[in-house]
């Protein structure tokens, strides 16, 4: 695969072991321009594993929402539910925090959420702010324990609000197009890593990107019906994309 000129998108979850890791530093190495994407961790954590890694390089659910926000309204308040990580990229980003009536909420996920947290969401909501969920995931592991996840809480908080909200999370289109106003390259010259045969190739397909499905050692049927929604290019592993 060629990929002189070329930007590869890259979620975080093909980055699994030291070998994964290996390679994001082999594209380092070779100059080929690379975006890790996440709606898990944020930029601290992966720095601790891969010292290599630019901040220029890391993108996550967070920071495009927050671009968004800023692209749409420039005095923009936000409020948030879920870990301090979200509220460190917020302050970061330099967007005010505003608990009492802000414009946006943004729904993650941490270890214990409680009532008072969800209604004081739910009167924000009422009173005009506008829900956006930073993570695609409707279930997920909390502490190690299967829970609900963030998508399926601003689902909740949304159906009791009667209003709708807004994904970012890492499969959405909304998030994929920040990604490509971050980059700033042309859909010809982006090349999207996905590692399922959902949602994220579809995506790809409806806008216009090259997909390269990994799979890490699954079995695929290819000859079940997509309706035409198939990877341009699908590898083994990672190192595939070098061949």
């Amino acid at each position: 695969m060629n990929l002189h000129g070329k930007t590869l998108l890259i979620p975080d979850d093909l980055i699994h072991t030291k070998k994964d890791r290996s390679f994001l530093e082999k594209l380092n190495q070779e100059k080929v321009e690379f975006l890790l994407l996440s709606q898990k961790k944020f930029y601290a954590d992966w720095k601790n594993q891969l010292p290599f890694l630019r901040e220029d390089q890391f993108y996550s659910t967070t920071k495009a929402a927050l671009q968004y926000i800023c692209s749409s309204k420039k005095t923009a308040k936000v409020s948030y539910l879920g870990s301090n990580k979200i509220k460190q990229e917020i302050l970061n980003y330099g967007v005010e925090i505003d608990f009492s009536k802000p414009d946006y909420v943004l729904i993650g996920r941490k270890s214990v959420i409680d009532e008072h947290e969800i209604a004081a969401v739910l009167s924000e909501v009422e009173f005009g702010a506008k829900l956006i969920c930073l993570d695609s995931r409707r279930v997920q592991s909390v502490d190690g324990e299967v829970s609900f996840g963030a998508d399926s809480l601003a689902r909740m908080i949304a159906y009791a609000c009667l209003q709708k909200f807004y994904s970012f999370g890492i499969e959405s289109k909304a998030f994929q197009k920040c990604v490509l106003s971050f980059v700033k390259k042309s859909r010809k010259d982006v090349i999207r890593l996905c590692n399922s045969m959902g949602k994220e190739i579809l995506m790809c397909s409806q806008l216009g990107l090259t997909s390269v499905f990994v799979s890490e050692g699954k079995e695929i049927d290819l000859t079940q019906d997509r309706e035409n929604n198939y990877p341009n290019y699908l590898v083994d592993t990672l190192d595939g994309i070098f061949k």
